[in-house]
């Protein structure tokens, strides 16, 4: 399972892989005086936690850790929405190669410059379109 946990409120999340995140949670609470809380665990396949650190490295702090900005939140949400997608026939070798939501563009293959917002669109599209 693939987790996002994050220190204190506004604070740097991790990324990472557990059978129990929230097990995680209490062994990475120890050593950490903020107050660390899961805001995300996706079931997901294997070698996707690569992807994110990837897909986010200009957010990167060190290792597993990234800076709380509004694109680790949305690359979080639109992986959800891809693997929920999934379930729906579309998982194997789309996700082992990056194309995670070819139906609504939310993934790797987007332009760089417009991340953001095509993520931001296909979003609203996908949430107007479940309503």
């Amino acid at each position: 399972m693939i987790y996002a946990i994050q220190a204190g409120e506004g604070g740097p999340v991790k990324i990472g892989v557990a059978r129990n995140p929230w097990a995680r949670l209490m062994d990475l609470q120890i050593g950490n005086a903020e107050t660390l809380r899961v805001v995300e665990a996706i079931e997901a396949p294997d070698g996707n936690e690569w992807l994110l650190h990837n897909r986010l490295k200009e957010h990167s702090i060190r290792g597993e850790w990234f800076r709380p900005h509004e694109e680790v939140f949305g690359v979080l949400l639109d992986f959800k929405v891809s693997i929920l997608l999934g379930e729906d026939g579309n998982t194997g070798e789309s996700c082992a190669h990056c194309r995670m939501s070819i139906a609504y563009g939310l993934w790797l293959d987007r332009d760089p410059e417009n991340n953001a917002e095509s993520s931001a669109a296909a979003r609203a599209g996908f949430q107007k379109e479940v309503e």
